[in-house]
């Protein structure tokens, strides 16, 4: 997630799910759907950055820092995990 380092004051949350980053000519888009999280560019296609993913919550915690946690493997074993940016 470089694109959040060089882009930090135009992060947005679009809800629950979906992390927008906008820059000068281009939006990226990481959004949580169908048990998988995916990078999109500008509205054109997608890819598919992290599979098993049961459940996702993104949270801005203040102005700078948003928080991402995700709950990773299927229904017997998971594992948490939490981004910081």
């Amino acid at each position: 997630m470089k694109e959040a380092q060089q882009y930090n004051n135009h992060i947005s949350i679009e809800d629950s799910s979906k992390l927008i980053i906008r820059g000068k000519e281009e939006e990226i888009r990481y959004i949580f759907n169908h048990n998988k999280i995916y990078k999109n560019i500008n509205h054109k296609g997608n890819i598919t950055l992290l599979n098993n993913v049961v459940s996702s919550k993104i949270i801005k915690t203040n102005n700078k820092t948003i928080k991402i946690e995700l709950k990773i493997g299927d229904t017997n074993n998971t594992k948490d995990k939490t981004i910081i940016l």
